[in-house]
């Protein structure tokens, strides 16, 4: 199966122009399985309400939530909304651990290559400690605290994906891939490959815990490829 695991919408992000019933068209028409909606506001409210929508849709529908740490974005599942204190990274750890949920760092090295004047990185406040190579970007400590990290962002360079990629690879951690779309451009441009059948929010938790999917990128062109460290790729 095939889910984008990073999606805004305008019900629950406000720099979003994307509906939910544009989202369901789209991803339809490119042949996405199923979407995650990881809204900045937190996750969309009545949960019976919003099962009821995604059968309507014929299309697997995941809520979660996208926070803004103090080591960077994390999109977590399982979660039902925010909590006090959970913008410090171990306190959300503990929260989703309470809660068996699963924690993902979110395009951790966007802005990498960028100009610090430019372009901040959120898990590198000082520009001076960015790292130079993948083997000191995986000494951060959020990859200690988060279950998976996210390999391919479509809104992140090839460059920096492919750092990330390095990272995972050192760290021998799960990859997932999401669009991180915000309208119906890119969606699907990353991309997580499931080995197993999802029917529902449970079933995506199980198989998120099993480890068995990996992230790809070019589905929205028709042209899908499987995320790998340099020398490594390969088409899925």
């Amino acid at each position: 199966m095939l889910i984008d695991l990073h999606i805004h919408t305008v019900r629950g992000s406000s720099d979003s122009n994307l509906s939910l019933e544009e989202l369901i068209q789209e991803a339809t028409r490119i042949g996405l399985d199923g979407v995650c909606l990881t809204e900045h506001g937190g996750p969309w409210g009545d949960p019976v309400e919003f099962q009821r929508i995604a059968r309507e849709r014929g299309v697997l529908v995941i809520r979660a939530m996208e926070v803004e740490t103090n080591m960077g974005h994390v999109t977590v599942f399982g979660v039902n909304g925010y909590e006090s204190g959970i913008m410090d990274v171990h306190s959300l750890r503990r929260y989703a651990k309470r809660v068996g949920g699963y924690m993902v760092s979110a395009h951790p090295f966007r802005n990498l290559y960028s100009s610090p004047a430019l372009a901040k990185m959120l898990l590198y406040p000082n520009a001076n400690s960015r790292p130079h190579d993948p083997e000191e970007g995986a000494v951060h400590p959020v990859f200690q605290l988060v279950d998976a990290i996210e390999v391919g962002n479509g809104g992140n360079t090839d460059r920096e994906n492919d750092f990330t990629m390095e990272v995972a690879d050192i760290l021998g951690k799960p990859c997932v891939g999401g669009s991180d779309a915000h309208s119906v451009h890119g969606l699907g441009r990353c991309v997580t490959a499931f080995e197993d059948d999802i029917r529902n929010e449970a079933e995506f938790l199980e198989a998120l815990k099993s480890g068995r999917f990996y992230a790809a990128q070019g589905l929205h062109v028709g042209e899908l490829q499987y995320f790998a460290a340099v020398g490594r790729e390969g088409e899925a």
